[in-house]
């Protein structure tokens, strides 16, 4: 039976079970350009339809974007078509497609399909995600909305700690502050241990010192709230 008939009438079954489930557009071109790409790689049919039940079984996992991706499922010696990468990493075949116009190389540009080795895919991926990582100073958040590192403006500095164990000795706590040119809500993770002697600590302290020696600030500050929060 013709591999193209087979996966045409079960594109047209999965389009049907996803309208039924109020599956969202995305999705359904998402099955499409799988389909397309898998037709242009002349897989054998049982091959093929192997490859389309895959994607079947994780239909809603496509759709979702991802910026990080788990690279130690790809065998360094093995070799991969682009339908392959789609459903071992779960991104769109586009998403495949665009990483080879950013410079992954398959092993022979000019035959069809095109394979990738998986020492390579590795390579492009893991340089992708170093590009991406940005290293804080003690004294800085990542803004989300600058996409920048930045310092917090000291009065919107808290300290909350959440109880929640991290290892044998130590607990997790979180360090809100506020952008200090767009006003953006920030925060970053540290320990209870960490924290006790951290930069951190001493801006909190000589907010509250300011906050004390100040004769205009309000009589209804809670102090011992917020030592309460710090420790």
């Amino acid at each position: 039976m013709n591999a193209s008939l087979i996966l045409g009438s079960g594109m047209r079954i999965v389009i049907g079970f996803a309208s039924q489930q109020t599956a969202t557009s995305l999705y359904i071109s998402s099955v499409a350009g799988f389909l397309e790409t898998i037709m242009s790689e002349n897989h054998s049919p049982w091959r093929a339809i192997s490859l389309f039940l895959k994607l079947v079984r994780r239909r809603n996992t496509a759709v979702r974007k991802k910026k990080t991706y788990n690279i130690r499922l790809i065998r360094a010696r093995r070799c991969y078509t682009m339908s392959e990468i789609s459903l071992l990493l779960n991104v769109h075949v586009r998403t495949v497609q665009a990483w080879h116009k950013q410079e992954m190389v398959p092993i022979e540009p000019n035959d069809k399909p095109l394979l990738f080795l998986g020492i390579e895919i590795k390579r492009f991926l893991s340089n992708r995600q170093k590009a991406r990582k940005c290293r804080l100073k003690e004294n800085e958040f990542f803004c989300p909305r600058c996409k920048t590192p930045r310092a917090s403006l000291p009065q919107g500095i808290r300290i909350v700690d959440t109880n929640r164990r991290i290892g044998k000795n130590d607990v997790l706590v979180l360090i809100r502050g506020l952008c200090d040119t767009c006003r953006c809500k920030l925060s970053r993770f540290s320990t209870r241990n960490k924290v006790k002697s951290s930069f951190w600590t001493r801006m909190v302290e000589q907010v509250r010192m300011g906050l004390r020696e100040d004769s205009s600030a309000t009589l209804n500050t809670d102090f011992k709230g917020d030592e309460k929060q710090c420790h």
